[in-house]
């Protein structure tokens, strides 16, 4: 697709709603801005989701050094038993979890944090498309 047909197709968005064609632009640039935000929050929860897993593998620890201990109790070590499973589970969901949402957003983040321009060129790229097909 060429630089006028794409032109055109801005100009033809923007006379649908009222506006020019650079407001659209502009519109579609801060909208990029809003989506790096939206991405740092993810990337901050996975990174709380990383130092949960790291709790939680502290806690998974400490019941398995309570589970392997002769002198505690026959009850306490199978409850620590159960606790350091439990707590490995949780690792392991909460650390895959992390993982995808942090390898999901941090592109994004990134892109829309430093090249707003690129991030509004590719979603007019994929309306062009749409609109196209």
């Amino acid at each position: 697709m060429n630089d006028a047909a794409v032109v055109e197709i801005v100009q033809k968005i923007a006379s649908q709603l009222g506006t020019t064609a650079e407001h659209v632009w502009e519109i579609m640039v801060m909208q990029a801005h809003v989506s790096a935000i939206k991405s740092g929050i993810a990337v901050a929860l996975s990174l709380f989701g990383f130092v949960a897993v790291v709790l939680l593998g502290r806690l998974s620890l400490v019941a398995y050094s309570l589970s392997e201990n002769p002198d505690v109790s026959r009850s306490v070590r199978s409850e620590a038993d159960c606790k350091t499973v439990v707590c490995g589970f949780g690792c392991i969901v909460v650390a895959l979890f992390s993982l995808c949402t942090f390898l999901g957003c941090g592109g994004a983040l990134i892109d829309a944090a430093f090249n707003p321009e690129y991030v509004a060129l590719m979603e007019l790229k994929a309306m062009v498309a749409a609109m196209v097909n």
